[in-house]
């Protein structure tokens, strides 16, 4: 019984983390307001200690500002903030996918060129976001296995969260930035191919910076 206890109590943590998290970068609780275990647990329905490791968390991802005795403050979701979080992600993406170079092989490259030829063929049908989602993964995971910097892959993770909870849902990625994307995809292939690191990174960093454009579109309509 021990043992499911502690599950229970982890899966709350991560739900009331997962919600309160959301709340902040939707502005469902306003940017710079004072909160207290105590308001959030009353909220969420539920009991001090997973609000209390909640907010522990979410200090650690700069969301809020803890105040001993007096609860935290809400950090300001404002550009700036969407800007650096991106900037982030983008230095732990091209460290990340660094790690595959010297693990390179045909049957990786084979397998990401397949994914990436399905996204050239990707056309204006209703189904293209969840394709394109789904076969981007396919692109950039197997260039990622090879990762054993855990926290490159913590900080990436993180932005990527808080990235993907802003993004607007209803601003799907637009064609004309999915066939770029492809096209971008086939540099960052040859620059593998090449085995230049500099070459590597100045590729994916380029896809990168791109991403980020697209993201300001998707969330400010920029």
């Amino acid at each position: 019984m021990e043992g499911a206890c502690i599950i229970q109590k982890n899966t709350l943590t991560r739900m009331v983390t997962d919600q309160l998290r959301q709340d902040i970068l939707l502005g469902q609780i306003a940017s710079g307001s004072r909160i207290t275990v105590q308001s959030i647990a009353k909220r969420y329905n539920t009991s001090a200690l997973p609000v209390r490791e909640a907010m522990q968390i979410l200090s650690g991802e700069n969301l809020l500002e803890m105040s001993p005795y007096k609860g935290a403050s809400v950090r300001e979701i404002n550009h700036d903030f969407v800007c650096n979080t991106y900037d982030i992600l983008r230095s732990m993406e091209v460290l990340i996918v660094e790690s595959c170079l010297p693990h390179w092989s045909a049957d990786i490259r084979a397998q990401i060129v397949a994914a990436n030829d399905e996204i050239h063929r990707l056309d204006s049908d209703e189904a293209v976001v969840a394709r394109f989602n789904r076969l981007n993964r396919e692109f950039h995971d197997p260039l990622e296995q090879f990762c054993i910097n855990n926290r490159a892959l913590e900080l990436r993770d993180s932005c990527h969260r808080i990235i993907t909870i802003l993004v607007d849902k209803n601003r799907p990625h637009r064609l004309e930035r999915i066939r770029h994307v492809a096209v971008e995809h086939d540099a960052i292939v040859a620059a593998l191919d090449s085995g230049d690191i500099d070459r590597l990174r100045q590729a994916y960093t380029e896809h990168s910076v791109a991403a980020r454009q697209e993201m300001m579109y998707q969330i400010y309509g920029e």
